[in-house]
């Protein structure tokens, strides 16, 4: 499992370099955007920013707008896909086995809040989720990442949130990461 164990931190360390850029954005009711390629979907409201330069080795990167004139950090969500390496090299337990150890050794003062199977409603197959805090770069922060398996390949989608804000973004961030589907 230590094989994995760069997968991990390196969605987590994405997401927080990602979100330390502001937005002028106005907090208007945006409309939504779809974006996609040859292996995933997913929709994301129009006044978030979508970086897709696979920048820190994410496929994306969709960072909210700016809370307040002070906010220093703006909630994402983003995309690692990996190789495994073969199919059926790892089934989902497994791999959400080794996310929470990862975790736990990676993030300081992590402590996992939720850890579930998740069987959508929207015909994509199950997914492990994973709901933690800890501390990174000098803040606390609150994550929920969603793991899918498919042929030789592992999806993470991580939402990120300064743990203050969590709960104001998690409703929209459902959303978002709802409407994902690796295609």
């Amino acid at each position: 499992m230590k094989k994995y164990a760069s997968i991990f931190v390196f969605a987590l360390l994405a997401a927080f370099a990602g979100a330390q850029t502001k937005s002028d954005t106005p907090a208007s009711e945006p409309k939504w955007q779809i974006l996609s390629d040859s292996a995933f979907l997913i929709e994301y409201p129009s006044n978030w920013t979508a970086d897709q330069t696979g920048s820190l080795g994410v496929r994306f990167i969709l960072m909210s707008p700016t809370d307040s004139d002070t906010d220093a950090f703006r909630e994402n969500i983003n995309l690692n896909i990996t190789d495994l390496g073969a199919p059926d090299v790892i089934n989902l337990d497994l791999f959400a086995e080794a996310a929470e150890e990862q975790i736990k050794q990676y993030i300081t003062a992590a402590q996992v809040l939720h850890s579930a199977r998740i069987s959508p409603t929207n015909g994509q197959a199950a997914y492990h989720e994973i709901e933690f805090t800890g501390n990174q770069g000098g803040s606390t922060l609150h994550w929920k990442q969603h793991y899918r398996l498919k042929g030789r390949y592992a999806y993470i989608l991580t939402f990120t949130a300064h743990h203050n804000a969590y709960d104001q973004h998690l409703k929209l961030a459902n959303k978002i990461m709802e409407s994902f589907k690796v295609l």
